[in-house]
């Protein structure tokens, strides 16, 4: 083999795996980011966990990507198992800042999603009011009021 074959083998193989690092690295930054976005939507079970897997996230780099995807996202409160009855009972005792001011006026009760077991909340489309899951668009389920 000439040295310029075996130059341009070189190259290649330099290339290749700089290819696949590179990958690799914009990979595990863009789910670096996603769960940095993660945890700014999500609510936790304690008033300071996501304060506290934020500044994990943003200070450990990938082990704190590895540490919240196994260990974090199951202390959001999305992930806790809640009865409708327990969510009425909360939604009665207080009025969330979340709840639409039109729903507290028009004195119909709050509404439970019936697929998530969430609150509703009444937005306007065209003028016509319908009930929406507040965790939309995770769930989609929409009645005409």
């Amino acid at each position: 083999m000439s040295n310029q074959h075996q130059a341009a083998m070189g190259l290649a193989t330099v290339f290749g795996f700089g290819f696949i690092w590179i990958s690799l690295f914009l990979s595990g930054f863009i789910m670096w980011v996603y769960c940095i976005i993660d945890t700014l939507k999500s609510d936790f079970k304690k008033e300071n966990d996501k304060i506290i897997w934020l500044i994990i996230l943003i200070l450990t780099g990938p082990i704190g990507l590895i540490l919240y995807w196994f260990i974090g996202r199951k202390k959001k409160v999305s992930n806790v198992p809640v009865t409708v009855e327990e969510k009425q009972m909360k939604s009665t005792a207080s009025v969330n800042i979340h709840t639409n001011p039109e729903s507290i006026k028009t004195e119909e009760p709050l509404r439970i999603c019936e697929k998530c077991g969430n609150e509703m909340i009444i937005r306007k489309k065209n003028e016509k009011p319908y009930w929406v899951c507040k965790t939309y668009p995770e769930c989609r389920n929409v009645i005409e009021a």
